[in-house]
Formats: C-alpha cells, structure tokens, sequence
C-alpha cells in the first residue's frame, strides 16, 4: 500500500504523559503533516539497521499466556530478543502478570514492540479481577451511541495504563443465524445500521484514547452454523447479498477512517475463486478489503492457530502474500518466520512488499508511542483503572440497555392507575426490585416455593390489576406453570436475565400485557428498572437480536418518565432521613437571623424529591407563607438556566460553534477590540471584559446631581448608602431622551412600575459595551460576556431569547412558573418581593428585575433577569443531568450535554458557563467542602443556588430573597447557609461520616 494514501487517514498522536501514580497515556488528535513525516522518518531511520529477517519479522505477532512462570518468559524472550516479532499479545492472568510481562517485552526489545489485547469487553475479557463492560448484545440495545464511545475511550485509556497499543475489537459481524456458536452476544445485534453505527462508536472510542482499534471479522462472520476456531466456515451468499449485509458495517468503519481490520477464517465463494481457501489467506479478499471498501489502515489476520486455517503450510507467508499487514500467532513461530525470509530472498516483488508493510507497521508504532515506552509500576494501578467513573459508566450503560419491550394493555406506568400491584417471584425473590416497587409504587411483594403455595394464593392474587413477574434466573418448569395462571391482561414480566434465558417464557410473554427486557440482575439495575416501571426513569432500549417466540429484534418502545414532581423517602435512594432533616433548622436560624423573610429548598436524587420544603414569608412580618408555587428572582442563576440553554441549543443544532468570533455574528462589535472574542471565552468568563458595566449611567441626567454618583464615604451630596461603603446621591433625575415615567410605542421597555426606556437607550447600551475597555484573556466573572451572548442568541434566531426559550424549553417542559418580566405572566401575589426601595428603580420590586443592567435592558437579559420556583429550577437541571432528555423528549442531545456540563477551563474552576466545585480547595469552591469535583451549577445575588452532582445523581435547590429589605448586608453568606444546607445534603449519604 502507498503510504502517501494514509496520511491523511490516521488520527493516533505521539505518546504523551499524564500523571495517575506514573502511569503513560497516549492522547489522540489529528496528526500534522509534520507529526507524520517524523513517523515516516523515525521508521526509515530505524529500517536502515534492520536486515531483511529483522524487517520480516515486524510482520509477526504472538500470544503468550501471562502467568508468570519459567516457560512464558522464555517465549518472550526467544520471540522479543531473539527473533525480534513486531508484538506479542497476553492471554488471561492478573494485572500484576500482565504488566510484569509488558515490562519484560519493553526491556528485551531492540525494536519497540506492540503490546496488543483481545479486549470485545474491556481487560476483564483476560484479566482477572477486573470488572466486565456489558457484552456486545446488551450494548446494541441502547439507543445512545455516544454512550460506547464513551466506553470505548475508557477501555483504550485502561489499555494505555496497562501498556497495551492495539485492541482486537470491536466485533463488526451482524448476527443473522441464531445458530451461530462463535459469534452470538459478542456482535452488537442483527440490524446492519446499528451494528454499523455501534462498531464505529467504540472503535473511535478507543483511537481517540490513543489505541489502535481492530474491526473483526471480515468479511462477516454473523451468518455461521460454524466455529472458525475448529474448523472453516462456510458463507454462502451472494455478492449482492454480502455488499448489503456482511460487508456493510466494514465499509462503513473504512468511511470512517479507522485504522485497524482484522480477516476472518471463512470460505467465501462469492469473493473467493479458489475452492476452500480462507479468506485470510485470499488475495481476491483484500482487493475486496483495500479496492472495493478503499480500507487503509494496518490488516491483521485472525489468529493463525486457529482450526480454520492451521492446516495450510507456510501459512504466513501465504497471509503475507495475500495482503495482510500483520499476522497472528502462528505454531510454531520461527519455521514460518524462516519460511518467509527464505522467500524474500528468492522473491525481490515479495521482498519490497515485506520492507512496505514494516515500514508502515513502524509509522504506526511511532504514532501510537510504542517508541517512547517505558516499564509500568503496578503500584496502584488497579485503582487507577477501577475507579468510580469505571462503575458508574458501567451502571449507566446497563441502564440505558434496558428496553419496554411491549405493553400491550398500557399498563405501565404502574403509579398511573393509583391501584396495588404485587410483586411474585418464584423462588428467590429480586430483592431490590421488589424493595424499590414497594417505596415508589402501593405494591406487595410475594415469594413463592411450590406450584401448591402458588395455587393457594390464587384468590389474593386475583384482587391485584397489575402482577409484576421478575425473572432473575432460569426457574423450574413449576414457576412456568404458575405464571401461565395469571390473567394475560395483568401479568407484566420483567427479565433480569439474558436473551437466551427468555426463550423459556416464550410461550408466555407475547400474550402478556407487558414485558421489560433488562438483561443482567444487577441490584442496582433492578432498582433502574421499577423506576422505569413507575415512570420515574425514562427507558429507550430497543432489542438488538430477535427473542425467538418473543420479539424482533428494534423492539421497544420509547418510555417517558415523570421526574421530579415524584416524591420518595430519603431512604429509598440511600440517603439518611434524620441527617437531612436538620435542614430544617438550618433554613430556619437564617430566617431568624434575618438573613432572608422565606426560602424554598429542594432536592432530589435519582430523579425523585427527597426534600421539598418552604420557609418564611414573603417579607418579615408579612402573613403570607411562602408556597412551593410562589417565584423569585433567580439572578445570575439566569447564566444557566435560560441564557445558556439557548446557546447550547444553537450548538446542538450546528448554528453556533465555541471557536466562533462575536464580530462575525454581531456587527456592533465588529472592527472593534472585542471581534475576536470566542464563544468560548464569554462561557468560560475569559474574554477581557469587564465584569459589570453601569448602564443605568446612560440614562441619568448628570445636571441633576453633584458628579459622581458613586462615592466611597459619605458627604452632603451623597447621602443614601448601597452597600460595600459606597453611598449615591438620594435625589437624582434621569435624561428624558432615554427614559419615561409612562409606556408608549417609543419607551415600552419596562424597568419598573414607572419608568420605561426606548431603543435608542438600547442601542446606547450596546455602543458602551463596544466602547469599554477590554483587558487580558484571563479569568474575570464578566456579567457583560453573558448579556453578549444573549444579543447573539436574538440574532442567530430572529426572536427574542425569553421567547426562543419559551418555545423550544419552557412551555414544552410545562413550566408554568418560569418567565422573564413575570408581571407578564402571573398574579403579583406569587411574586416574591425581592427589595422594598431600590434607588435605582424608584421604589419597590416586586415582579421586576434586582439587577440593574437586566433592568436596563427591559428585564430581559442574559445575565439576569429570570423568575422561577424550585419545581421548575429541578425540571431543567434534571433534564440536563439525564442528557438532555427528560418526560419523553429529547431536548438537547446527550454529547452536547455532556460537553458544556463537563468541561472545564484550564485556569479556573468554571466551566462553559456552569460554575463548578473546587474539590481539594475550600477557599475556592461555591460548594460546601464534602461536594466531590464534576459538580455544576450557579448562585445568585439574590440568594440563589441550584448545583448537580452527576456522580451522586443529585441536585439541590436554594431560592431566598436574601436582598430584601435592602441588600446592604448578606447575612446569608456570613452564615453560611447555603453550603451547610449541602453539607447537611452529603452527610445524610454518609459523605464525611465515615
């Protein structure tokens, strides 16, 4: 293959450092024409001391079992010291064998070697001990393809501590025969688009992580009665059948420039003319391969011992012959390697194709790293591989496979029909479905042990409408009979067991009213799924294979959840009742302590209330409670709750990109000093803007006051003081060219109950942005980057950002109590009033904006100027915590999601647009000390502060009019109410406790 045609294909950087105890690992992005002509000269460098045998033996690679013994390390060192291979690959043994073996490879290497791994499921396919990802099956049911990436980068970055530069995997072959024995749960299903669409996801994955990935097995093994390991398969098709179908998925994995592909053990007869010759020994294959696909990465051959092709003498050199880059584990190693020398020698076409193929092999190597390499400490390194994120991943791809396969008599959601619902298991009872069902649902549980107990409950069980069957195992012919007794419009099973398990039930469950297909018995999956059934988690799994008598495969149905508004005790979602009501006297001292008249508190985890409590009044001494229904200026909690929203949304939709230029998008600030500043930078408070700009100067009337108007001290012009020791004048006026006491067609943007502005103050307001100063790219909160991206929302979409919001969040969501200028919207009674004289505004605010440049701006803004409740507040954060998908629809897509949510600056704790937790660091962090990093959220001015923890599935909510009477003081951060409201919130999940 010309290398030249490559060069633009390969996306695997040079190996760089990261600190996890010492650990190396590579990060990937797109390879420089110079990072490739420094790979190109690496290999040729290395090359001109390599004889011919050195350059064939590059071709080779070898398994070797790990335990460490006399016999395995003399493998390594007769097939890395002696025969100098090009890699060698481990079979099963423990972290410690494995890394002690990669260590003696690196050691014994003159040539750096390639340490490859057979990993369709992670290092748990041959390392003990480790944790399994789900099989390919039960991946192939989620509908989310971004989560196998996810996997797919964890896996490679795993691979890359334990010294590993190539992954077998992933499985590209759609399993079309039920018969197949060798395929089977490793493909990801039967549909060649999902297969397709999965294959790609993990293998990018695993490039991205800086691990070579490796498609398998080409041409298609999915329609096989056979095991290529014991002997050769047979694929009959047509060639039009095999371009539509097997080769579909590796076409697809060649569009999209991945780099790796393995060939399969199979007799083709459509591609192959020879009679019985395996396609890994096929040069009509490869043409296949390379001409008709256009594949241009590396191309290894299925392992050589296997009973499929071990057969044919010289095999090697036959593979080599055929096309292959690589060649896999032949037996016995060394008379293959000396038959291949040996024809090189004989054959100058052979010989020239052999040194093509090592230098591409040794372009690789230097791209990946394998020349940097360096022994590994395994000192550790099972906790840095098995860590939290590793579980959590795991729990949330198991989750995300689980599929509403039917429900045929909508009887699900159960808590929809308000009836009791029992639970019967047969046997063993699913302990924490059964637990979650009676926590969220009016539900009985019921264990049977005979056919007779079963029988003689039959008059109980008939006074249920809904009877739940879980199944966690495969049960005795007894439990069939017994399930078949329950009414077909009430039984609802739920399959905490493989696919190949629910072939028993199949002469049950089609006729059954519904059917949840969850795949493992994991407890935690079991709790996922009576969510699921109690319509507190959304479910979206579609089956990847058919169930024979069951379902097709694409099965499922969509299925909503009701977040939020559900409410659960504390211990259901393990938290400790007794801890988390101490908020109440927390909440309550800063009532007394004036530090706010009344608040609202909420928090909820997995997806439900576990505290929703109100506090207060309205005002001191007023005799109007506080009401979970009641609304309050949210002030800069505006930045993420609404503002930011709209720009994720523009993004999602490809009309707005982070490395955008505002001059390119608004023309006010083009040719100015600010046209060059990023989305990015406004997000992440970076651009050099000022924090806050006086707006409200533009419409004072500077002959109505002694200049300026803000003084530090008191003196006789200056006389009503704000705050922070700065006192304004208590009689100002403001220039009628901008301002009116009164709305018309001309000042109809509302500050307060009497004061209006018109456009040109407006356009005023903009001209002092462009005017003002811009300092150092550095982190400074700006107020003024966020009202910036408000004008760019407005312009992208034509309409007004509290409009563009409404439509496309707000009113969808059903938030009825979220708004912009809320006098627009609701009775002033379910305003909460936030001062009771603000000089600015004339008089009192209630339903009008705190902040001032909000104010200014009609009270729409993109740093203030929202009003909402708690209720609404838990909606969007829940939707943002579940991917952007919450009550059946899909609002942001889950990769944008995850981006803006997890993102964060390299100079300071925010992140894009979220603030963010500063774990390790108390001074710094919004958060109360216990709260652990990947926290996001906001505060308010106004005594606001909502905050989500992905990785406790937590949100809390704090809404105050902390500002009330005046704001001259804040007593709620002197308290500090807020963060000992978190702390009291993490310690009833035992965080700090211990």
């Amino acid at each position: 293959m010309n290398l030249s045609a490559i060069s633009q294909r390969i996306a695997l950087s040079v190996f760089v450092m990261f600190v996890c105890t010492a650990f190396v690992q590579a990060q990937i992005s797109d390879v420089t024409p110079v990072d490739y002509q420094r790979a190109l000269h690496w290999a040729d460098s290395t090359m001109r001391k390599m004889d011919g045998r050195q350059r064939a033996a590059q071709l080779f690679m070898v398994n070797v079992a790990s335990q460490q013994n006399a016999a395995n390390r003399k493998a390594v060192h007769d097939y890395i010291a002696d025969m100098g291979l090009g890699g060698i690959y481990f079979s099963k043994g423990t972290l410690e064998e494995h890394v002690a073996m990669n260590n003696l490879v690196v050691r014994l290497a003159e040539v750096p070697a390639m340490i490859g791994f057979d990993g369709e499921w992670g290092l748990a396919m041959r390392i003990k001990s480790i944790p399994s990802f789900p099989h390919n099956d039960i991946l192939g049911c989620i509908s989310d393809d971004s989560l196998i990436t996810e996997m797919g980068r964890m896996i490679g970055r795993q691979c890359r501590m334990i010294g590993v530069d190539i992954d077998f995997a992933p499985v590209a072959d759609i399993n079309t025969n039920p018969d197949n024995p060798v395929i089977g749960w490793r493909s990801f299903g039967e549909d060649r688009n999902n297969v397709s669409r999965k294959a790609i996801a993990f293998a990018t994955g695993l490039e991205q992580a800086g691990v070579l990935s490796v498609s398998k097995h080409f041409p298609g093994h999915g329609d096989t009665s056979q095991d290529s390991h014991k002997l050769l398969p047979t694929v009959g098709h047509s060639r039009a059948r095999l371009d539509s179908i097997e080769l579909y998925p590796f076409e697809e994995i060649a569009r999209a420039g991945l780099h790796g592909m393995m060939v399969g053990h199979l007799y083709v007869p459509a591609i192959e003319p020879v009679k019985g010759l395996p396609s890994s020994l096929s040069p009509a294959v490869h043409d296949v391969l390379r001409d008709d696909i256009g594949f241009k990465g590396l191309v290894f051959t299925d392992a050589l011992a296997m009973k499929g092709v071990a057969g044919y003498e010289n095999v090697c050199l036959k593979a080599i012959e055929a096309g292959n880059d690589v060649v896999l584990s032949p037996v016995p190693v060394k008379p293959q390697l000396d038959a291949v020398v040996h024809a090189a020698r004989h054959d100058r076409r052979l010989a020239a194709s052999i040194d093509e193929r090592c230098r591409r092999i040794l372009a690789f190597k230097y791209l990946l790293g394998v020349h940097e390499k360096r022994a590994i400490d395994a000192d550790g390194l099972y906790d840095c591989i098995v860590d939290d994120d590793m579980h959590d991943l795991i729990r949330r791809l198991y989750c995300s496979a689980v599929t509403v396969v039917s429900d045929c008599y909508s009887r699900l959601p159960v808590m929809r029909h308000g009836q009791r619902v029992a639970v019967v298991s047969f046997g063993s009872p699913a302990e924490g479905f059964c637990s979650d069902m009676k926590q969220y649902a009016e539900a009985d549980c019921l264990t049977f042990s005979s056919l007779a107990a079963f029988e003689a409950a039959s008059d109980t069980l008939s006074r249920y409408a809904t009877v739940l069957l879980p199944v966690t195992s495969a049960t005795p012919d007894w439990a069939l009979k017994a399930a078949g007794m329950v009414p077909r419009a009430s039984r609802v099973f739920v399959f905490f067991v493989s696919r190949k398990d629910v072939r028993h039930w199949s002469a049950l469950s089609p006729a059954s009213s519904a059917m949840v297909m969850a795949n493992a018995a994991h407890d935690y999956l079991q709790r996922h799924v009576a969510r699921v059934i109690c319509g507190l988690r959304p479910a979206d799994g579609r089956l990847s294979m058919t169930i024979p008598g069951v379902a097709n495969a694409g099965a499922g149905i969509t299925f909503a959840a009701d977040t939020v508004t559900v409410q659960a005790s504390p211990e259901a979602v393990g938290m400790n009742p007794d801890v988390l009501s101490e908020i109440d006297e927390i909440a309550l001292e800063g009532i007394r302590q004036k530090a706010y008249p009344g608040c609202q508190i909420l928090v909820i985890r997995d997806g439900v209330a576990v505290y929703d409590k109100c506090f207060g009044q309205h005002e001191y001494g007023d005799s109007r409670l506080v009401r979970n229904d009641d609304v309050y200026d949210v002030a800069s909690m505006t930045k993420t709750s609404a503002t930011l929203l709209a720009v994720m949304k523009l993004y999602d939709q490809h009309r707005l990109r982070l490395s955008d230029r505002v001059g390119d998008i608004l023309p006010w600030l083009k040719g100015t000093d600010k046209e060059d500043i990023t989305i990015a930078d406004l997000l992440y408070h970076e651009s050099g803007l000022k924090p806050s700009l006086p707006f409200f100067a533009a419409a004072l009337d500077s002959a109505t006051f002694e200049p300026p108007f803000f003084k530090y001290g008191k003196d006789e012009h200056h006389d009503r003081y704000i705050g922070s020791k700065t006192y304004v004048p208590s009689d100002f006026g403001y220039d009628g060219a901008y301002l009116g006491m009164h709305y018309n067609t001309d000042y109809h943007w509302q500050v307060s109950d009497n004061m209006f502005v018109n456009d040109a103050y407006h356009e005023r307001a903009l001209g002092m942005i462009a005017a003002s100063p811009l300092g150092k790219h550095r982190y400074s909160y700006s107020c003024v980057g966020f009202i910036i991206l408000k004008e760019i929302v407005e312009t992208l979409t034509g309409e007004g950002m509290d409009t563009y919001l409404d439509r496309l969040f707000y009113h969808p969501m059903g938030l009825r109590h979220t708004f912009f200028n809320p006098l627009k919207h609701c009775r002033i009674e379910g305003i909460v009033p936030t001062v009771t004289d603000d000089f600015l505004h004339r008089g009192r605010l209630q339903g009008y904006v705190h902040d001032d440049s909000a104010a200014f701006f009609g009270g729409v803004s993109g740093n203030a100027g929202l009003f909402s409740n708690a209720h609404d507040l838990g909606h969007i954060y829940q939707m943002l915590l579940s991917d952007g998908f919450i009550d059946g629809h899909v609002y942001i897509s889950p990769s944008t999601c995850r981006l803006f949510t997890t993102s964060k600056s390299r100079i300071s704790r925010r992140g894009l647009g979220f603030d963010r937790s500063y774990e390790g660091d108390n001074r710094r962090s919004p958060c109360s000390p216990l709260t652990p990093g990947g926290v996001y959220g906001h505060t308010g001015f106004t005594g606001t502060c909502v905050w989500v923890d992905p990785s406790n599935d937590l949100i809390y909510i704090f809404l105050s009019n902390r500002v009330y009477p005046d704001g001259t003081t804040n007593k709620l951060a002197g308290l500090g109410i807020r963060s000992r409201i978190q702390d009291t919130i993490y310690r009833s999940l035992g965080v700090g406790t211990r």
